[in-house]
Parts: structure tokens; C-alpha cells; sequence
């Protein structure tokens, strides 16, 4: 994949790490030790106040790679990458494709990239796309909230042709609720799976961690994974399909799976509710009868619905401890 240079601009002050400095500032970063200068720890300040932790961390480590890269703390790098990050490395921006050359323009990708960053190493000019995953707050999204009336599972969607059998694996999800399992049921728990609903569930793990969104296919898919973990920083590279369908079979157990209501259609929760909407709705009536065989009632035993009335959890959800 070729990426532009981004274009010159005049008159601008970058000094040390790459952080654009007022006229008449002093940059008190030292390039030949550990020294943090003052402008790293405004940037490191600012995403402190950042209130999604995931957002946080990704911009956190893109902002860290950065910084180790330009004052060549190339043992770092070397840590997490391997001797291919011997000579540093060269941060691309997914978004704008183009190189990063000051601390301050590192920004979150967008939805519609499934890589979270362009990383070339300097030694080989190879370039790899990883996504991040940060495992010290919540358990990461794999597939996240995904309703039966998303584009990807209608005609001519890229998951069209696995529908009718994800419908018999959540039926076989709402069997296990009505056993009395979690909401959040663990892969290991799925007794009812046989190894061809197995084989389902890994190729619609497999695009959604890699290759696109219920919407789309990505405008640039993952190759590998950075993972966050406690202190730690762990890069797995998956250079191809047949490697990320072995690293999710490998972890089936870390996964897991639910039905939930978090993004029912218009934020509505309550079935009298959603039948209501139908009656004067009929947009809305055709997305519901899409969305049924994904629909499972609870009352919750009242938890956050004190009149009981019967919740409807319709979008499907899969994370990786």
C-alpha cells in the first residue's frame, strides 16, 4: 500500500520529539536518555482526561511508539516488535495515510478502519496494520452490538451467506439462557455448538476482527494485533486468514457470547414499546420482523424495570477476555 508524504509547511517550530513549540520555547527533552520534555507530558495530561479507556490506551500507545521511536529508545520497540525494529519505526496515519511527523497529529482511527495504525519498520520497509486491543478495563469488543438488520447479513452483505446457520446459533444462545445460563456465556459453556457451528462462529469472529464492520468491509483491514495488558505491550503478527482463524481457534476460550439491548432499534427496550412503534411505523415493522429470529424476552427479574415488563435483547455481541 503506497502513502503520500505529508506536504511542507512553512515557518513551523518542531523541536526534539516532534511537539510544536511556541516562538521563543525551549524544548527540555534530551535526545540521548530517558528525559520525558515538557510538551510529551501536556500530550500524556491531556489523554489522562480522556473518558473511554480503550480510546485512551490506543492513543496512549500510538503517542509512546512515537515518542520512543524520535529519541531512538529503539530497545523498546525492539520489546515489542522484535530485532525488525532495530532501526525504529515510521508511524502512518490510517485515517489520512500519510506519515506522522509531530506527536501532536497522532488521532484515533475511524470506524471504518479496522486497523488502528500504519506502522512501516525502517530496517525492512515493511509495513504492517495492527488493531488494538486494551485489556485493562473492560473485556475488548470483537463484535460489537450487532443487530440482524445490519447491511453485512442482508443479500448481497458479506455475511449473507452464513445467516441462516448464525440464526441456529442463536437459537441454540437462547436455548442456554432459558437453562439458566449468563447473559455473557463463556465459548467453553456452549455444549449445545457442534464443530460445524464452531467452524460459523470462528468465520463471523474472523471478519469482524479483522476484516469489516456491520455496515462494510474496511477501508484497511488488521494484520496482527497490539495488545495492552497490565504494563504490557504484545504484538501478534496474523499475516493472512489462515493465521487469524488459528489464533481465534487457538483462544475459544477467552471468548464470549450475548444478546443484548443496548442498540435495539431506536433505543427502544420494552416488546409493548417496539409493538407500539409497529403499529404506526412500517419501516420500522419491516426491521423488526427482520431482527426476530435474533430476539430473546427477559424481564431481567426486574433489574432496572420495576413493572417487570418483558425486554426484547436483539443485537449479538462477542468479546475476548
Amino acid at each position: 500500500m503506497s502513502y503520500e508524504q505529508p506536504k511542507k509547511k512553512k515557518k513551523l517550530v518542531l523541536k526534539c520529539c516532534g511537539a510544536k513549540l511556541s516562538k521563543g520555547e525551549k524544548c527540555k527533552c534530551k535526545l540521548n536518555n530517558s528525559d520525558i520534555c515538557e510538551n510529551y507530558k501536556k500530550i500524556i495530561n491531556e489523554i489522562s482526561h480522556i473518558k473511554n479507556k480503550g480510546d485512551k490506551e490506543e492513543k496512549m500507545l500510538l503517542v509512546n511508539l512515537y515518542y520512543w521511536n524520535y529519541i531512538k529508545q529503539y530497545d523498546k520497540l525492539i520489546n515489542i516488535f522484535g530485532q525488525e525494529a532495530e532501526k525504529g519505526i515510521t508511524l502512518i496515519d490510517v485515517n489520512t495515510n500519510t506519515i506522522i511527523n509531530n506527536i501532536n497529529k497522532i488521532k484515533k482511527a475511524k470506524g471504518m478502519f479496522k486497523a488502528d495504525c500504519i506502522i512501516k519498520f525502517n530496517k525492512t520497509g515493511r509495513l504492517i496494520y495492527p488493531s488494538i486491543k486494551y485489556k485493562n478495563g473492560g473485556v475488548p469488543s470483537v463484535m460489537n452490538h450487532q443487530r440482524r438488520d445490519q447491511p453485512v447479513f442482508q443479500l448481497g452483505g458479506d455475511l449473507n451467506y452464513l445467516l441462516s446457520h448464525i440464526d441456529k446459533i442463536v437459537k441454540k444462545y437462547i436455548d442456554l439462557r432459558n437453562e439458566g445460563l449468563p447473559e455473557e456465556i463463556k465459548f467453553e459453556k456452549l455444549h449445545n455448538f457442534t464443530s460445524e457451528d464452531k467452524k460459523v462462529l470462528s468465520e463471523l469472529i474472523w471478519y469482524f476482527m479483522f476484516k469489516g464492520s456491520g455496515n462494510n468491509i474496511s477501508k484497511q483491514m488488521a494484520d496482527s494485533l497490539l495488545i495492552i495488558e497490565d504494563l504490557d505491550i504484545k504484538y501478534i503478527s496474523l499475516i493472512n486468514k489462515q493465521h487469524q482463524i488459528k489464533y481465534i481457534i487457538d483462544n475459544w476460550n477467552l471468548f464470549n457470547i450475548a444478546l443484548i439491548s443496548r442498540k435495539n432499534l431506536g433505543g427502544i427496550k420494552f416488546k409493548d414499546q417496539i409493538e407500539k412503534k409497529c403499529m404506526v411505523n412500517i419501516k420500522y415493522q419491516k426491521k423488526y420482523d427482520i431482527m426476530k429470529p435474533w430476539i430473546y424476552e427477559t424481564t431481567d427479574n426486574g433489574k432496572n424495570n420495576p413493572d417487570n415488563k418483558i425486554k426484547l435483547k436483539t443485537a449479538l455481541h462477542i468479546r475476548m477476555d
